[in-house]
């Protein structure tokens, strides 16, 4: 089994639980992604396809719309899939990557989506 902090499911649901304490949330489950949306979907977690991406195993890819682009070492992709909505991915390995910026830019993403 694989400890709490670095297990893929175990930081699933951490960061399930923190999405789901922004306020309502509706989760919709597709065949590579689980998505979170208020009004519109505001954050993406990835199901890791590790030949493709060569990720850490037990990773989990969010990406996540602003109004704004993050310059931030964390931010693995930054796309503007239209003018002024940027999209951005992080990491997230371990518990601890879901720090208090990380945080921010989620509520930041719902509040603009709700």
């Amino acid at each position: 089994m694989c400890g709490k902090s670095r297990c893929p499911w175990a930081l699933f649901h951490f960061v399930q639980q923190y999405i789901e304490s922004l306020g309502p949330v509706k989760m919709e489950v597709m065949k590579t992604q689980v998505s979170y949306g208020a009004k519109t979907k505001f954050v993406r977690v990835w199901l890791l396809q590790l030949w493709i991406q060569k990720r850490v195993e037990k990773s989990i890819p969010l990406r996540f719309d602003l109004k704004r682009r993050i310059d931030d070492l964390r931010i693995e992709d930054v796309v503007e899939p239209r003018p002024g909505r940027f999209t951005h991915q992080v990491i997230i390995e371990k518990v601890s990557d879901l720090d208090d910026d990380v945080q921010e830019w989620l509520r930041e993403a719902y509040e603009l989506h709700r």
